[in-house]
This record gives structure tokens, C-alpha cells and sequence, in this order.
């Protein structure tokens, strides 16, 4: 915000009360300024940092202890999408919102299951079991989800020097879920 002595005429902004009354107000309305845009972010769920926790409340979520805003948002983000029909749009939509990767999606009609394959990414991500309950609280009971991550195949391991092989979790080699 621009300082209000700007804006006196130059005869009252030679004053020295004036000037300082105008400084004081000027930081007044600067603090108010500023909290007006905080408060107006805590509305916009990406921008939300202290407002988190009545988004949470309103939508019903218990955030996992020690949560980062970041993953508190993806949980609400994904209650909100579970209000959607489940289509494979939709539930790539959804758990796109975690891995923040690709991911695909493939729909066995006849036999009432999806397929949530994580692209994206290599091995057991850390927000996994919060995507698991986001995915089994959207996805209708009649819907079986099956789940599989991406490892390293033997070609891509054999590129691998020593330093990067030693520096690679283990579970980047280990499949199943």
C-alpha cells in the first residue's frame, strides 16, 4: 500500500503531525490490507494454510497426524471429487490429485473393477494409505479397485551404475501391493 502522505496536497505533507498521523494510518491500513488477503486465501482451498482445519471439519476429515498442507488439501480435494459418479474420469481425476503423476485408469465393465495403475511415479509412495482410503471411500461398494505401482524392469536396472543402484529404495524393486 502506497503511503497516504502521497496523496496530501504538498502544504499539508510538509506538516510534520499530519505526516505522522497519515504514516500511522497508512501502517494501520497496511496490517489490514494484509489480513484481508489471508483471510480471502483461507476461501480458496490451494491457497488455504490456517483455514485448513474447517475445511477438513466441514467435509468431514480427521487429517493424519503430522500431515503436510499439502496432503490435507489432496484429502479434501478428494472428498469433494467423491461427490462425483464414478467414472474412469473421474477416478483418474481423483487419484491424479495424490500422485500429482499419470496415472491410468482401465475399466473392466462386465466384472465391476477398475484398474488404478500409479505411471507416475517408482515404488510405494508416502501418501499411499491416504490414497487407498480416499479411492475405497469414493468408489461405490458394487466397484472393486485393484491397484499397481510402477518398479524398476531388469533392462532399466542393468542401466543403472553402482552409486545409483545403492542410492535406489528397495521397494522400487519389489512388486506387488
Amino acid at each position: 500500500m502506497r503511503d497516504l502522505t502521497e496523496y496530501l496536497p504538498p502544504h499539508l505533507a510538509a506538516d510534520p503531525e499530519v505526516a505522522a498521523l497519515e504514516r500511522a494510518l497508512t501502517a494501520v491500513l497496511t496490517k489490514f490490507d494484509e489480513a484481508k488477503d489471508d483471510t480471502l486465501a483461507q476461501l480458496q482451498l490451494e491457497t488455504a494454510t490456517w483455514g485448513l482445519d474447517r475445511w477438513e471439519r466441514a467435509y468431514g476429515i480427521t487429517p493424519a497426524p503430522g500431515a503436510s498442507p499439502e496432503r490435507r488439501r489432496e484429502a479434501v480435494l478428494a472428498r469433494i471429487r467423491s461427490a462425483q459418479t464414478a467414472t474412469v474420469e473421474a477416478i483418474r481425476l481423483l487419484a491424479e490429485s495424490f500422485s500429482g503423476g499419470t496415472v491410468d485408469v482401465t475399466e473392466h465393465y462386465s466384472e465391476y473393477t477398475f484398474d488404478v495403475k500409479l505411471v507416475g511415479r517408482l515404488g510405494i509412495p508416502e501418501w499411499y494409505d491416504q490414497f487407498k482410503a480416499a479411492m475405497a471411500a469414493f468408489a461405490p461398494a458394487h466397484l472393486q479397485l485393484t491397484y499397481s505401482r510402477r518398479y524398476l524392469t531388469v533392462a532399466e536396472v542393468d542401466a543403472l551404475t553402482v552409486a545409483e543402484l545403492n542410492a535406489t529404495p528397495l521397494d522400487y524393486f519389489i512388486g506387488g501391493i
